[in-house]
């Protein structure tokens, strides 16, 4: 079954009837225009008090699964959230499970760069 399909129904974050590509999230089915739940998701990509990423619906507490990430995000913006949920993972465990022993410096000063984080599992 696709997940981009032609029909109409109400996107849930506009509120309009869909004319064009609806589509649907896997694991909840609300129904959003492409571009709104793509802007949105996009949007929220770049936060990190928005990882795990949730459906957009208020009510709804479903996860937004990587096969909706890999049709609604660009490579590079996949990118970004990937490093950005693995620096969540590092925050909120460090305290309690993994000891950093070292940061090295980025490579480059440029838009894409690369660090190395060395994670040490506590005793």
């Amino acid at each position: 079954e696709m997940c981009i399909r032609d029909r109409y129904e109400v996107c849930r974050l506009c509120e309009k009837q869909v004319t064009s590509q609806l589509f649907k999230l896997q694991l909840c089915d609300h129904p959003f225009c492409f571009n709104c739940i793509r802007n949105k998701i996009a949007d929220n990509a770049l936060r990190l008090e928005n990882i795990p990423m949730m459906c957009p619906v208020e009510s709804c507490c479903r996860l937004i699964t990587l096969r909706d990430l890999n049709i609604l995000l660009l490579a590079h913006e996949r990118k970004d959230l990937f490093f950005l949920g693995y620096c969540k993972f590092v925050k909120d465990h460090l305290d309690n499970y993994l000891s950093l022993i070292h940061i090295s410096e980025p490579t480059r000063l440029l838009s894409i760069s690369y660090a190395v984080f060395c994670l040490k599992k506590k005793q």
